[in-house]
C-alpha cells in the first residue's frame, strides 16, 4: 500500500504526542499551536495561533503585507490565543498565508506558507471528517488517521467528549496536548474544523476555558461558564449543518442535586430553541440539498434515556424543517438507528418502577464509538447535490457501516 509522503509524516509525529500524553515527562509539548483554522463560512475564515507567552504575531494573507493579531492570555496557564477574522474572501478561492510570533524583539516561530480554499455555499460536492469521543485517547486517533487520505476531507467535525473532564493540572497539558495533535493530524492549517461539546467537556477545572481555543460565533471565551453560548450553524457546499449543544447526560430524573446539575441544563437546552426556530422561520438552510443534525448526545437511542432532556426541546422545532441525517457519539459503541423504525427502551419512572417507552425516529441517526482502539471510528462524510454519502470506519480499516442516500 502507497501512502502519501505528507500524510506519511503525519502519522509518525503523532506516535510520540500519543506516548507523552500517556507520559507526559517524556516529550515537553512545542511552543507554538497551530496556526488553525476555524469558523469557516462563505467568503470569510478565522486564523489562530497559541504560544507560550506573550510577545507580538504577524499574519500575511496572499503576500499582500503583514497585518498584526491581537492576543489574548488564556487564565491559569502560560497559553496566549491569538485570533484574526480574514473577510472579504472570494468563495471558492485559494488563499495563501503565514503567521510570525516574535518575543522580545527576537522571532520565536515563523510558519511555512499554507493554502486553504474559501468556504463557497455553491460548491457542488464537499466532504468532512467526524471524531467523537477520543477522550485524550491519542494512540486512538492515531490509528484512525492511517485510514484517513488528504482528499477525505474539505474540514473536520469534533462531535464532544474530544477531551475527558479537561483539567488545569500542570498548566492543562493535556488539553494543550491533545489539541496539539489534533491541529497536525487534521491539517487544521489547511482545512477548517469545527468543535462541538460532550458532556465531559463539561466536567474538570479548565472547562470554562476551552471557550478559548475555538471561534464559534455566539461564543464569549471571556463570559462565565453558565453564560457561555456553544450552538452554531454552517453552509458549506451542497450541506447545511446544524451543530446543538447537547449539555449533560442528566435526565428529567436526575436528582436535583446531582453534580450534572439538571436544572441548570433544561434551561440551556431551552436556551437554544429560539435560535432553531430563527434557523427554521428563516430557512436558514436556503438551496442547500442536505441537512445534517450535529450533537454529541443522541436525539433517538435504544441504549440510553441521556436524549430525553434535548429531544423534548427541540424535536417539535426540528419536525418543522427536513433533517436528512443526525450524527453523533456519546455511547461508546456505534450504533445506526434507521428513520420511521420504532424501538422499545426500557426505563426506569421517578418512583425507580421499570417502564418501558416506545420511539419512532423521524431521522436516521449514525452514532460513533470509542475512545478505545477496539471501539474508536471515524465518519466520512461527502455529497452533492445528487447524493449523500457516510463511510463509518473503525480503527483497523474496516467499514462498519455505510449510509447513502439520494436526493
Amino acid at each position: 500500500m502507497t501512502m502519501k509522503r505528507r500524510h506519511f509524516l503525519r502519522i509518525a509525529t503523532l506516535a510520540p504526542v500519543a506516548a507523552a500524553a500517556a507520559n507526559p515527562a517524556a516529550e515537553p509539548l512545542p511552543p507554538v499551536i497551530g496556526p488553525y483554522l476555524q469558523h469557516p463560512s462563505p467568503g470569510v475564515m478565522t486564523v489562530m495561533l497559541l504560544t507560550k507567552g506573550d510577545g507580538e504575531v504577524a499574519l500575511e494573507v496572499n503576500r499582500g503585507g503583514e497585518r498584526t493579531v491581537e492576543g489574548t492570555a488564556i487564565p491559569g496557564c502560560e497559553w496566549t490565543v491569538w485570533k484574526s477574522r480574514i473577510e472579504g474572501l472570494r468563495p471558492g478561492a485559494e488563499v495563501d498565508y503565514r503567521v510570525r510570533w516574535k518575543q522580545d524583539g527576537a522571532e520565536r516561530f515563523a510558519s511555512p506558507v499554507h493554502r486553504f480554499r474559501v468556504p463557497d455555499a455553491t460548491a457542488e460536492t464537499s466532504r468532512f471528517l467526524v471524531f467523537n469521543d477520543v477522550h485524550d485517547h491519542l494512540e486512538t486517533l492515531a490509528a484512525l488517521l492511517e485510514h484517513v487520505d488528504d482528499g477525505d476531507h474539505d474540514f473536520t467535525c469534533l462531535l464532544g467528549d474530544i477531551w475527558n473532564d479537561p483539567s488545569p493540572r500542570n498548566g492543562a497539558e493535556v488539553v494543550f496536548r491533545t489539541l496539539d495533535a489534533l491541529v497536525r493530524g487534521l491539517d487544521a492549517a489547511s482545512k477548517p474544523f469545527f468543535y462541538i461539546r460532550g458532556n465531559h467537556e463539561l466536567r474538570g477545572g479548565f472547562k470554562d476555558r476551552l471557550a478559548w481555543l475555538f471561534d464559534i460565533p455566539a461564543l464569549d471565551p471571556a463570559a462565565k461558564f453558565d453564560e457561555q453560548n456553544w450552538w452554531h450553524s454552517h453552509r458549506i457546499g451542497p450541506f447545511f449543518l446544524i451543530a446543538t449543544d447537547t449539555g449533560e447526560d442528566d435526565g428529567f430524573h436526575t436528582p436535583k442535586d446531582s453534580y450534572k446539575r439538571p436544572e441548570f441544563w433544561q434551561g440551556y437546552r431551552k436556551r437554544q430553541v429560539p435560535w432553531l426556530e430563527k434557523l427554521v422561520g428563516e430557512k436558514a438552510a436556503g438551496d442547500a440539498p442536505w441537512t445534517v443534525f450535529l450533537g454529541h448526545i443522541p436525539l433517538f437511542d435504544p441504549a440510553s434515556w441521556h436524549s430525553d432532556p434535548s429531544r423534548e426541546f427541540w424535536r417539535p422545532v426540528l419536525t418543522r424543517t427536513r433533517i436528512d441525517l443526525m450524527l453523533a457519539g456519546h455511547d461508546h459503541s456505534w450504533k445506526f438507528v434507521p428513520e420511521n423504525k420504532p424501538f422499545e427502551l426500557k426505563k426506569t419512572d421517578a418512583e425507580g418502577n421499570p417502564t418501558v417507552e416506545s420511539f419512532t425516529p423521524e431521522w436516521p441517526i449514525l452514532i460513533g464509538g470509542g475512545p478505545s482502539i477496539r471501539e474508536g471510528t471515524v465518519m466520512k462524510v461527502k455529497a452533492d447535490r445528487r447524493g449523500l454519502s457516510v463511510d463509518l470506519v473503525h480503527t483497523s480499516g474496516k467499514v462498519l457501516h455505510e449510509v447513502r442516500m439520494k436526493a
